[in-house]
């Protein structure tokens, strides 16, 4: 997950961004999952509506997220840190909730 501070006000919240000009939706959030984790994306999968689209990204299970933005970007001074999240700390998010019922076999 991506710490963000704005306005004075300080969040956990998954990586997330728009879509560039020839960009499909898969590899606007691989780069975006790039840009704000450093995180190298292999397979990407939609999941769900948040309302934007939602994927599901393999990643090296290895991996550590590090947090070394493009001071260039636009939201770079916006993400403050980046972390694996446990989801007992984070099981009540909003976002994470609906990531938690789209992972969910439908009975």
């Amino acid at each position: 997950m991506v710490q963000l501070s704005v306005a004075g006000r300080t969040w956990w919240t998954l990586p997330g961004g728009g879509v560039e000009d020839g960009e499909t939706d898969v590899v606007a959030a691989q780069r975006e999952l790039h840009e704000e984790t450093q995180l190298v994306g292999r397979k990407a999968e939609w999941l769900c509506d948040l309302p934007e689209p939602c994927f599901l990204i393999e990643v090296d299970e290895n991996a550590e997220p590090r947090l070394d933005m493009d001071p260039d970007l636009p939201d770079a001074g916006e993400v403050v840190a980046v972390s694996w999240r446990p989801f007992d700390l984070v099981r009540d998010d909003v976002q994470v909730a609906q990531v938690l019922a789209a992972l969910r076999p439908a009975r």
